[in-house]
């Protein structure tokens, strides 16, 4: 069984500390387990979001497809909306969001 398959039929618990600055979540994509990372860091002001893959080159968010899965319940979040739904703390549903397109998350780190 994939890695991929294995995330879906048996979610791992997936926690964010409280009041975090740093994100990390490790992500398992359905097209032959490809390894990426969804990042969240928190600056004076704002978060900051962004993708990247394993070489460290940077990875499209859209290839996600955030909202395409069955979960997902129509709404294609942009990182945007992440960077915003990350400032009102609300770690639950970027959780579901992210876990809606064609990839699932496997870890999540958080400092």
């Amino acid at each position: 069984m994939s890695k991929y398959r294995e995330i879906r039929h048996n979610p791992p618990a997936l926690k964010v500390v409280d009041n975090p600055s740093r994100v990390t979540m490790k992500m398992v994509d359905c097209m032959c387990d490809n390894r990426s990372e969804i990042k969240f860091l928190k600056t004076e002001d704002f978060w900051k979001v962004w993708a990247v893959l394993p070489s460290g080159m940077g990875n499209s968010m859209s290839n996600y497809q955030f909202g395409c899965g069955a979960t997902g319940g129509g709404f294609k979040a942009t990182s945007d909306d992440l960077c915003w739904m990350a400032e009102e703390g609300e770690w639950d549903k970027i959780i579901k969001v992210i876990n809606s397109g064609v990839s699932a998350i496997e870890l999540i780190r958080s400092k």
